[in-house]
């Protein structure tokens, strides 16, 4: 039901036409607009400038109309009955990467239409994609190429009070393949659905899933505790990061370390079979090839009972194999260091 409002055309170096009918709707996520246009004068090819509301659109073309634009422009899905409702809930549309945090809405700008959605997900094409089998609770409901995209139902079975989210990312670079995500609940959990902009498998073949967990049942210092799960681990034979323990292997033991090209997870060990001090607590700071730091958007670091340490961080994509080497230092350490960093930076950014 949109309304064309303070709708107007205009046609370059035409003085005399009408528009007899305009008409709206919506194909595969797009909202095409129609106008009937005649004139006594010559119209194929002209430019056209249509305003609607405060937007104006320039360098628009008249093209012939022909019997094949209605069954171009008319979506045969409208009435399927067997179509997915979802018109309260809102989608996102993502092109990169970007970790979530309180201060990031969960849901923005793009408000689903159920003729979004071709009818051909509701049947799977029993596609060999090995995405989900080692991700605890969830379950991949259905997987289809339709309309040159990737369709993908998936069902969270937790019981934890979790948010979850598929990304379908390059291992290498950490860029992901845009996609489009909403919610709607489902009888055996809630369901996310997603539109990926991957063409076929043979695109398909370049990302690993990336399941990127929340939960806001354990909230702290303004940030969600963060779990990822991506299929890259540091012991691949193409990636070995060098570790700067800067003595701290006098009392600690590098037990692991995972770092994927958005995030990093270390985890520390007593040395000598001692018990770690309470108030002791490691980070890391990742230097680059040429000499440059990633920038932490958010971190934390935790022990059990004294008997071991963790440290997660998250950061914007970064190519894994552009890695100088990774410095251990002490949390508050690593804290002072990184905001040093982004004053430095934002004095050289005013001059």
């Amino acid at each position: 039901n949109l309304e064309l409002a303070g709708c107007s055309l205009d046609v370059d170096g035409v003085s005399s036409f009408s528009v007899s009918s305009s008409k709206v709707s919506v194909v595969d996520g797009k909202a095409i607009v129609t106008f009937s246009v005649q004139s006594p004068e010559e119209l194929k090819g002209k430019k056209v400038s249509v305003r609607i509301g405060g937007l104006t659109y320039r360098e628009l073309k008249i093209e012939e109309a022909s019997p094949d634009i209605p069954d171009i422009l008319d979506s045969r899905q409208a009435d399927d009955v067997d179509l997915i409702e979802n018109t309260i809930n809102m989608a996102r549309y993502l092109r990169k990467y970007e970790p979530r945090s309180i201060r990031r809405p969960f849901f923005t700008e793009y408000v689903r239409n159920r003729t979004m959605i071709p009818a051909k997900i509701a049947a799977s094409q029993n596609l060999s994609l090995q995405l989900l089998e080692d991700k605890p609770g969830l379950l991949l409901d259905t997987a289809c190429f339709a309309d040159g995209k990737l369709y993908v139902r998936v069902l969270n079975t937790s019981e934890d009070d979790q948010e979850i989210l598929l990304y379908m990312m390059d291992p290498q670079t950490g860029e992901i393949a845009p996609m489009m995500f909403w919610l709607d609940p489902a009888g055996s959990g809630d369901a996310v659905y997603y539109v990926y902009d991957i063409p076929d498998t043979s695109q398909l073949e370049q990302y690993e899933p990336m399941v990127e967990y929340y939960g806001d049942h354990i909230n702290y210092a303004g940030n969600w505790n963060v779990e990822f799960d991506l299929d890259y681990e540091a012991e691949d034979i193409d990636f070995r990061p060098v570790v700067d323990m800067q003595g701290f292997d006098d009392s600690v033991v590098l037990d692991e370390i995972y770092v994927t090209p958005t995030a990093a997870y270390i985890r520390f060990l007593p040395g000598n079979g001692q018990k770690i001090r309470a108030d002791f607590f490691l980070a890391a700071d990742i230097r680059m090839n040429d000499g440059s730091y990633v920038y932490c958007n958010s971190s934390d670091a935790s022990s059990l009972n004294q008997e071991y340490l963790e440290y997660n961080c998250f950061y914007d994509p970064i190519d894994i194999h552009e890695i100088d080497s990774i410095i251990i230092k002490s949390w508050d350490r690593q804290g002072s260091d990184q905001r040093d960093r982004w004053f430095n930076d934002t004095i050289k950014y005013i001059d």
